[in-house]
Formats: C-alpha cells, structure tokens, sequence
C-alpha cells in the first residue's frame, strides 16, 4: 500500500465493479445460478482484500486519471512555505 490515495482508488474500483453486479443481477433476475453469483461476488471479495496496488493494475484506467487530478487539487491548497 503507497498511500492514502491508493486505496481510495481501490475503493472506488470495487464500489463500481459491485454497483455493475448489482446491475447485472437485476437484469437477469432468476436467470443466473446462486453458484455462480457465490463466485462472481467471491472473486471480488478477494480483490478487496489484497492491499492496494499488489497486482499493480487498476481494472479502470480512467479511474487513475480522475485519481490524479483529484489529489493534485487538494495537495495544491497543502503546500507548504
């Protein structure tokens, strides 16, 4: 884990991905197998649950970017003399 800013990126990454699952679950409703929802919300429970930045790679690239203007926004106001 590098810094804050990391795991903010994480969170986002995996509050999206979960918001998409939800989505996905309420369009097909009773189409898809408990087994599988088991898998798909496990597989992103593991994904929580590495520290921030251990594969290196965010599933969203643009999230890097918002990330990085975001904290170039606040660090700006945080300079010191």
């Amino acid at each position: 884990m590098n810094d804050i800013w990391s795991v903010l990126l994480q969170t986002l990454t995996a509050s999206g991905v979960a918001a998409l699952l939800l989505v996905l679950k309420a369009m097909f409703r009773d189409k898809l197998s408990p087994r599988w929802q088991y898998g798909v919300w496990g597989i992103l429970a593991l994904r929580i649950l590495l520290p921030a930045g251990v594969l290196g790679r965010s599933l969203f690239p643009w999230g890097r970017v918002a990330l990085e203007a975001a904290k170039t926004a606040v660090e700006g106001g945080l300079s010191s003399a």
